[in-house]
């Protein structure tokens, strides 16, 4: 069953929400969870390789 923002005019719309979702809130497990499979099924849908996006988590920390 697709979903309503599945649609490629749909998706247009749908990405920069799932990006903002990933910079806003990148501590809400839920929320990077959403946006990550909807981003990667937006590329699915449009056919388009799913760029990688730098997060927290990939982000060298210094030491002291």
């Amino acid at each position: 069953m697709a979903l309503p923002w599945q649609k490629a005019t749909r998706c247009s719309e749908a990405v920069p929400v799932f990006q903002a979702l990933l910079t806003g809130v990148p501590n809400d497990e839920i929320a990077v969870y959403n946006a990550t499979e909807g981003l990667a099924i937006c590329s699915e849908s449009l056919g388009t390789p799913l760029a990688p996006s730098a997060t927290p988590e990939d982000e060298a920390t210094p030491t002291p």
